[in-house]
């Protein structure tokens, strides 16, 4: 099992969900 192929997928999820975190705030702030 390639660590670096899991670190790489946990790390695009983590970044996926603190950008729709960030444009979700930012949303609510327009609001």
């Amino acid at each position: 099992m390639p660590s670096a192929r899991v670190e790489r997928y946990i790390r695009s999820i983590f970044v996926q969900n603190i950008s729709a975190g960030i444009t979700e705030d930012l949303v609510r702030q327009m609001l």
